[in-house]
């Protein structure tokens, strides 16, 4: 069992959520099935008439939801909440890995934790740089995050591409996707699934 810590500015439940949400949504509740224990770190969201206040803990799915301040404060506060985790983060209850969730730029806090840190990129920025020697794996959701993360001089040896549950059934006409039914969809999203667990647990056993 492995207990992995998401940060992800969006859960699936807000009424913003959209591509990047579900696909994480079904990650983990197929890591969270397999006795995983997996943790959501989003941002809070108002009503704004979108229905019932979501508490700022719950457990829905299998994971659990911890919800911080607003969008505008989410960085910040994902850097606190992991500060507050490094501190008690040992024992039985210490989490194994982080797996940050890039629409745009990553979290800044590899440097900030000891437990290791796998990007699980949607969309990169082209600001974004890669060092000379990148600290670890780093996981393409897309063709087109692979494509970026190239561009940004990654070496594609550290490029892992999940299997986009998505995406392999978009590239379909219609018709293919009627005749594959909803098991072929989910047989995307459990290698989708397997690729991430396997990438998490090379991780992990490359720091111990």
């Amino acid at each position: 069992m492995k207990r992995i810590l998401v940060f992800c500015a969006r859960d699936w439940l807000n009424p913003q959520a959209g591509r990047v949400e579900q696909y994480v949504h079904e990650v983990c509740v197929r890591l969270a099935a397999q006795c995983n224990y997996v943790a959501w770190v989003a941002q809070s969201f108002p009503l704004f008439g979108h229905g019932v206040r979501r508490p700022r803990t719950e457990l829905v799915d299998g994971i659990q939801i911890a919800r911080l301040g607003m969008r505008p404060l989410y960085r910040l506060m994902a850097g606190m909440f992991l500060a507050r985790i490094e501190k008690t983060n040992n024992g039985p209850t210490r989490f194994d890995a982080i797996i940050d969730c890039v629409t745009g730029y990553p979290l800044p806090i590899t440097e900030k934790t000891q437990i290791p840190v796998v990007p699980l990129v949607f969309n990169l920025s082209p600001k974004i740089q890669a060092s000379e020697e990148p600290p670890g794996p780093v996981i393409a959701a897309t063709d087109e995050a692979r494509r970026q993360l190239l561009r940004a001089g990654f070496p594609e040896s550290f490029i892992v591409q999940a299997v986009d549950g998505m995406d392999g059934m978009d590239a379909m006409d219609e018709a293919h996707q009627h005749h594959l039914g909803s098991d072929a969809r989910q047989q995307l999203w459990d290698k989708t699934t397997e690729i991430i667990l396997a990438t998490i647990e090379d991780v992990v056993h490359s720091v111990h």
